[in-house]
C-alpha cells in the first residue's frame, strides 16, 4: 500500500469523469457500457457497470459506499499495523541491548568478547531506533496520506455517478468535481 499506485491521481480521475459526463449527456447513460472496458480502474468500472445497470441513484450510493468503507477499513488495518511495528521496534532493540551485555558480563575476563557483547549492544540500539524512525513510523504515515487521497478519489467517483444518474449537466459536475482536486 504504501509503495505501489501513483496512477490514481485525482486531477486525471476527474478529467476522466467529466469526459463520461459528456459521453452521458451526449448519448445518454447506455453509452458507457462500451467506454467500461477502457476503464483500468476497478472502482470507477464497478460504478459505471452499476449505472449501466440501470440501478437507482439510492442504490449505486450505498453499493459504493459499502465498498468505500471496506478500503477504509483495510487503510485502518495497515497503517495501525506499522504504527504498533513502529513503536516497538526500540523495545527489540533494547532487549538485543540486555544479550549483548548479558554477553558483554559473561566475558570480563576475555576483551575480544566483552567488545564484541558491547558492540552487540549498541548495533541492537541502533537497529531498533533505525526501523522504528526511518522505517516503521514514515511506512505508516504514508499509507495514512495515501488513504486519504484514495478515499477522496472514490467519493468524487461517487458523487460525479450520482450526478451523471440525475442527468445533470456536466459542467456543474466539473465544478463539484474541483472541489475535490482543490482541496489535495
Amino acid at each position: 500500500m504504501a509503495f505501489s499506485g501513483g496512477g490514481n491521481d485525482l486531477l486525471e480521475t476527474k478529467n476522466q469523469l467529466v469526459e463520461l459526463a459528456n459521453l452521458v449527456r451526449k448519448e445518454g447513460v447506455l453509452a458507457l457500457e462500451t467506454k467500461a472496458e477502457e476503464i483500468k480502474d476497478p472502482f470507477l468500472k464497478r460504478a459505471i457497470d452499476l449505472m449501466v445497470l440501470g440501478v437507482e441513484e439510492h442504490v449505486l450510493f450505498e453499493s459504493l459506499k459499502a465498498e468505500i468503507a471496506k478500503k477504509e477499513e483495510d487503510f485502518e488495518i495497515a497503517v495501525e499495523y506499522w504504527k504498533h511495528s513502529a513503536e516497538s521496534a526500540p523495545t527489540f532493540g533494547l532487549v538485543g541491548v540486555v544479550f549483548g551485555l548479558m554477553k558483554a558480563l559473561k566475558s570480563l575476563d576475555n576483551a575480544q568478547e566483552l567488545a564484541a557483547g558491547i558492540s552487540a549492544a549498541f548495533v541492537a540500539t541502533v537497529y531498533g531506533i533505525t526501523f522504528s524512525y526511518l522505517i516503521f513510523g514514515p511506512i505508516a504515515k504514508k499509507i495514512k496520506i495515501k488513504s486519504k487521497e484514495e478515499i477522496a478519489r472514490m467519493y468524487m467517483i461517487v458523487d460525479a455517478c450520482r450526478m451523471m444518474v440525475r442527468g445533470e449537466n456536466p459542467r456543474l459536475i466539473e465544478e463539484r468535481l474541483n472541489s475535490f482536486v482543490e482541496v489535495k
